[in-house]
């Protein structure tokens, strides 16, 4: 669910100014940051805006290093940038974003974005946008190992003095459902990008936000219609979510099944643990032993899940949370390889039921699939 906050800038220390001249002038005559300089030309005929985003858990393999990406228009920069001192006043960001907020800033890495527009409405369309935007992208980091790297706020100061504020709630966990650090080397940032542009492509996440027929922000209306149309990949993917944001390993366990079910059901398809542990292997398994350890890994979650959402008892070994976190962890790493190979390789195949079946049925007269260079970067 997320929530906004447009306000007037208020009570602003007299030291405060926004790209280093006052909020009170607007002319070609202000005085640059000489960060500025050579990246970027303002004219005073627009509004000025600077969006900041703080992550959480998130951190660099080369922690010195700030990544500007090819096509993503954000910066993503490294614990205490001076970017944020010479730019906004600490102490009104602190004053505008709250102490615990101004905190967060200072001590994690940030995605940074300065930009023009016309008006201040645009600015609130473009901050939603934004939030989207890195959410997503930070969600794509699953894709190259399990994280709980996360944000839930995209600020915005603009130049008319006023800011806008986009915050939604989402905190992910890793799959033992604990929050961890994680670092990333750039060449790992670089291959979320790639999955970034696979769901971009599939979700079309960089248009801009259009509540529908007037409906409210985020409304349940909105979101059910919203999930109704998706093909299964899409379903699946927002599941992934419920399981990520899930701080109950039982219940990641249920929505990996629910994401496998999603993904691996077919049409008429009868004894559906059966079925789906079987596809499941078939799918993403390399040879003979792999494809039974898996089969038989989905059959024995597929059990627990069932007593759970059922309000059975669980086998004595199966309540044990280190058994449960195994388990999920091993859950986690197969969903993983099975949505690395639908993003690349399979997204037609899987949005047609038709085609799928037939793929299940293939994959069950098959051969084990060799490991080509072409598919080995999924295992």
């Amino acid at each position: 669910m997320r929530n906004s906050r447009t306000y007037p800038f208020t009570g602003k220390p007299s030291s405060f100014s926004l790209f280093n001249y006052s909020l009170k002038t607007i002319s070609s005559e202000y005085k640059r940051s000489s960060i500025f300089t050579n990246r970027y030309t303002f004219t005073s005929l627009y509004m000025h805006a600077i969006e900041i985003s703080s992550t959480f858990y998130l951190k660099f393999g080369e922690p010195s290093k700030d990544i500007h990406f090819p096509f993503f228009q954000y910066g993503l920069y490294s614990i205490g940038h001076p970017i944020l001192t010479e730019i906004l006043d600490p102490d009104y960001i602190a004053l505008v974003m709250g102490i615990r907020k101004n905190v967060e800033l200072e001590d994690n890495p940030f995605f940074y974005w300065i930009y023009e527009t016309v008006d201040f409405d645009s600015v609130r369309i473009q901050t939603e946008s934004s939030l989207r935007t890195i959410t997503q992208f930070l969600s794509c980091l699953w894709f190259v190992k399990d994280n709980s790297c996360s944000c839930n706020t995209v600020i915005a100061f603009c130049s008319d003095e006023r800011f806008s504020e986009r915050d939604i709630e989402l905190r992910y966990k890793n799959s033992a459902g604990e929050f961890s650090d994680t670092f990333f080397s750039l060449a790992e940032l670089n291959e979320a990008l790639e999955y970034y542009n696979y769901l971009d492509n599939l979700f079309l996440i960089n248009q801009p936000f259009k509540p529908p027929n007037g409906l409210i922000e985020n409304s349940s209306i909105e979101a059910i219609s919203s999930l109704n149309s998706h093909n299964r990949i899409q379903r699946a993917y927002q599941l992934l979510g419920n399981a990520r944001n899930s701080i109950i390993v039982s219940d990641k366990i249920a929505n990996y099944i629910i994401i496998l079910e999603c993904l691996f059901s077919t049409k008429g398809g009868s004894e559906i643990s059966h079925t789906i542990s079987q596809n499941t292997a078939n799918y993403i398994g390399i040879n003979k032993s792999d494809k039974k350890e898996i089969y038989r890994l989905i059959k024995r979650v597929y059990n627990i899940r069932s007593k759970y959402v059922h309000g059975q008892q669980l086998d004595k070994k199966d309540r044990l949370p280190e058994t449960q976190i195994q388990l999920s962890q091993k859950l986690d790493e197969i969903i993983r390889k099975i949505f690395r190979k639908i993003l690349k390789y399979d997204i037609e195949t899987f949005i047609d039921d038709n085609k799928l079946d037939y793929l299940f049925e293939d994959l069950l007269f098959s051969d084990p699939p060799k490991l080509t260079e072409k598919i080995s970067d999924i295992y």
